[in-house]
């Protein structure tokens, strides 16, 4: 398989673009990254959103926007939770963990030495893009790969997009072990859903965390696929909550203010998109499709499958 580069995207609201010119600097001998720049503006930021982002670097120095908010901006608009490094030299309160879960403060100067640890962190981000290493399924890597060839080769499809509500809370409250088997469970729900259309059973994808991917070469057995997977996830729901937090049908998470916040049971949301009759020019118009109906999908409340 053909090794692509990977895209950076760096962030600044430095006009002189020193932040830029010392990354560009660090990185000139390497034709296997390719480096995307823009300001914190959400309307500049919205071209270059791109599907397989490998990592995000964002100039606290110079950013006119509010560090959370830009993140939440970037992981409410990517399918997938990209890695994001931090440069800060100011004396700050910054926490990855209360920030970002796949933020890193990097405070250090930008020499040979952050080249180096950024190409081994890009060749981890690139095994575990390829390959899950909770499900064993393959990865956005993979998916990028499949969909950029259907598309070279003007062949039609549909892909599926899987994501569990309230998982982060989920998380939070009961811990990374219990919400890694449920990782496992969804997996191998999906899987067996699938080996009943044994010509697609190679076609499933865990992408990021709680988002996983199917394509179908048609859009003929969406629905019975998304409501079957979509009626056994609702089903292994309660054995995954303490008895009390089932009865009372929510789970109360300390939120970023200090708050104790809400949350109902998790639920599953499934995105359809199909070029089969909507005809798409990139995997980014598939991703703007599919980024609106999954806010769609957000505000319903429980499992529901939603098809273009």
């Amino acid at each position: 398989m053909e090794i692509k580069s990977a895209k950076i995207l760096l962030i600044s609201d430095d006009k002189e673009k020193m932040f830029f010119n010392k990354i560009k600097n660090i990185f000139k001998n390497d034709k296997s990254i390719n480096l995307i720049y823009s300001n914190s503006s959400t309307h500049n930021l919205n071209n270059h959103m791109f599907f397989d982002l490998s990592m995000i670097f964002i100039d606290y120095e110079f950013l006119n926007t509010d560090i959370e908010e830009l993140l939440s901006f970037i992981i409410s608009y990517l399918s997938y939770k990209p890695f994001v490094i931090i440069f800060s030299k100011k004396q700050h309160n910054l926490s990855s963990k209360n920030i970002y879960e796949n933020a890193l403060i990097f405070s250090k100067p930008i020499d040979e030495n952050f080249y180096n640890s950024t190409k081994n962190m890009l060749d981890i981000l690139r095994y575990k893009l390829e390959i899950s290493d909770v499900t064993l399924l393959p990865g956005l890597l993979e998916l990028t790969n499949v969909l950029e060839e259907k598309f070279d080769n003007n062949e039609n499809f549909s892909l599926l997009y899987i994501d569990i509500d309230k998982f982060k809370s989920f998380t939070d409250y009961y811990g990374l072990k219990r919400a890694t088997e449920l990782l496992i469970h969804l997996s191998q729900i999906i899987i067996n859903v699938m080996s009943e259309y044994v010509d697609f059973l190679n076609n499933i994808y865990n992408i990021g965390g709680d988002d996983f991917a199917i394509i179908l070469a048609d859009d003929h057995n969406i629905k019975e696929l998304g409501d079957k997977i979509i009626e056994r996830f609702d089903e292994i729901v309660p054995k995954y909550y303490d008895d009390e937090d089932l009865r009372k049908g929510y789970i109360s998470v300390l939120n970023r203010e200090g708050i104790y916040e809400d949350f109902s049971l998790i639920s599953l949301s499934i995105i359809s998109v199909t070029n089969n009759f909507n005809k798409y020019h990139s995997i980014m118009d598939i991703y703007n499709e599919m980024k609106q109906m999954k806010y769609n999908a957000k505000q319903f409340g429980g499992s529901i499958l939603l098809q273009t």
